[in-house]
């Protein structure tokens, strides 16, 4: 059955008393390669710049509050092959994360207590760390020893969750939103795009996909107050596959707020259901990249992590920058999100868009980040109103085109849409 409103009430005042995120953090360290790699580039919130040390072990980073806070947890977003690849486009063989190292907190930034150590590390990305909540004004990360002997430190991001109020109250107020009560899909708000992508120019959907989506009551429908969204094994339309792609363009376009929903996700070896946004009208000429695309959530395969991204850049000449990262929980596990419902939520300004799962901070990525050839407006291209699209592609680029065919059909229940805004 649905939540209840009182539930829903109970979630948002969880929510405004929950993790906040300091604005006035200060960054110091050991060492740094250059002034382009300086301490201040780890907690910028900006996934392309960095902190990185000299080539030496035995280097620390140190955070300042600002003030004295409940300290609960951390994210390090260590530099890594994986990261040069997908954020930055390099394929480059850097290894800066360390194999050994120590997290610490302290009230004066003298005495100091270890809250986690690691003496056999070799994954590099991001590190979630929890801490026994605990009061603390200095966080210290002590590198102890590099994986790679030829390589520095390099911290992305450094984002701490506290326990404490250090932000304004959440002023955000509910805009729009789809419960799914009713017994069909609202054409109010949603429409489906049919076919292969070849009547749209984007054969297979410009991934590569291998389904043909449908408007069929077999692969979206509503259900007991969730909307359900099917993939199929069958034949159809020329291909092997069957789901559905609903996009609110035309009905529901917003421009930034949250954006949140509360969904299962499948899981099945080649399956990808994103919960995404794309430009409405597209205002900046040339199509994608240059309009911007936010991934508010996307899981691939197995549903172990979830992720989100933006896209943006330039068509002539074509330049795909992104800027993102995933989330998952410790340990690792398959279907981990498939076998509960979680709350996906982004939160996008003209300064910053940040992706939460639960109420988890996970990522934020930077207006400094964002460009497009077509405005010198510093948030664009995600100046401008976007309107939602859900749908389960099958195989492409992102999956692989490995299909598991044994488990088919895949369903993916979505119990609420909601959209907040700032109202002045």
């Amino acid at each position: 059955m649905k939540q209840t409103g009182l539930l829903l009430l109970w979630i948002l005042g969880l929510r405004a008393a929950a993790m906040a995120e300091c604005p006035d953090y200060t960054a110091t360290a050991s060492s740094r390669e250059s002034a382009a790699c300086d301490a201040s580039f780890a907690i910028d919130g900006n996934h392309v710049t960095r902190w990185i040390s000299t080539q030496a072990d035995n280097q620390w980073l140190r955070i300042d509050l600002g003030t004295q806070r409940t300290v609960k947890g951390l994210q390090i977003i260590w530099c890594g092959r994986k990261h040069f690849l997908f954020v930055e486009g390099l394929d480059d063989a850097r290894l800066c994360f360390p194999s050994a190292y120590q997290v610490e907190l302290s009230i004066d930034g003298s005495a100091w207590t270890s809250v986690y150590s690691i003496t056999n590390n070799s994954n590099e990305g991001t590190h979630w760390i929890s801490v026994s909540p605990q009061s603390a004004r200095y966080i210290r990360i002590n590198c102890q020893t590099r994986y790679d002997s030829a390589s520095s430190f390099a911290i992305y991001d450094v984002i701490v969750e506290t326990d404490d109020e250090c932000t304004p109250p959440d002023d955000y107020v509910l805009v729009w939103a789809d419960e799914f009560d009713g017994t069909q899909i609202d054409p109010d708000n949603w429409w489906h795009q049919i076919g292969t992508g070849s009547d749209y120019g984007l054969g297979g959907w410009g991934n590569g996909e291998l389904q043909y989506y449908t408007d069929s009551p077999n692969n979206s429908y509503v259900e007991d107050g969730f909307l359900v969204i099917q993939a199929r094994k069958e034949n159809f339309g020329g291909r092997q596959y069957t789901s559905a792609r609903l996009i609110s363009a035309g009905r529901r376009a917003f421009a930034f707020g949250k954006v949140q929903a509360r969904m299962k996700i499948p899981t099945g070896q080649g399956l990808w259901p994103a919960f995404w946004m794309m430009p409405e009208n597209y205002p900046y000429a040339g199509g994608w990249p240059a309009a911007g695309e936010i991934d508010i959530m996307e899981s691939v395969n197995l549903a172990s992590a979830v992720c989100g991204h933006l896209h943006f850049g330039s068509v002539d000449p074509y330049v795909r920058n992104s800027d993102g990262g995933w989330f998952y929980t410790e340990p690792v596990t398959a279907q981990q999100f498939a076998n509960e419902f979680h709350v996906f939520t982004m939160e996008w300004t003209p300064d910053f868009v940040k992706w939460y799962v639960n109420d988890q901070l996970y990522l934020t990525s930077s207006a400094s980040v964002w460009w497009t050839q077509f405005s010198d407006n510093p948030a664009a291209p995600f100046d401008k109103p976007f309107h939602i699209i859900m749908n389960i592609a099958i195989g492409g680029g992102f999956p692989g085109y490995e299909v598991s065919d044994e488990m088919f059909p895949h369903k993916w229940w979505i119990d609420w849409i909601r959209v907040y805004q700032k109202q002045y």
